[in-house]
């Protein structure tokens, strides 16, 4: 029993850090995580369109809770196949508070 237990409590942590993070681009988060770095856990609170164009093209900014508290970002996202002179198809820039 308790065995299945553990296996439940660690699914549960899995699918709960993956819920938290519903909706917020991989590829983003993880130019945030990166940026803040390995030693401060990173989890997204909110997020909020701003800018929505033409060809998929879309500004957020995103709330995260991080070692150091909250933090807001800018994230742009610029879809490669209509935007290729783009190094990277999302920008991620930290707001000043």
């Amino acid at each position: 029993m308790k065995s299945v237990t553990t296996w439940l409590a660690a699914v549960l942590t899995v699918f709960a850090s993956y819920a938290q993070d519903a909706g917020f681009d991989a590829d983003a988060l993880l130019q945030i995580r990166t940026e803040v770095g390995p030693d401060c856990p990173v989890q997204p609170v909110e997020r909020t369109r701003i800018l929505m164009g033409n060809l998929g093209f879309w500004i957020e900014r995103w709330t995260m809770e991080t070692c150091e508290g909250r933090a807001t970002y800018e994230v742009t996202y610029h879809p490669p196949e209509f935007f290729p002179d783009h190094q990277r198809a999302y920008e991620v820039r930290r707001i000043a508070p």
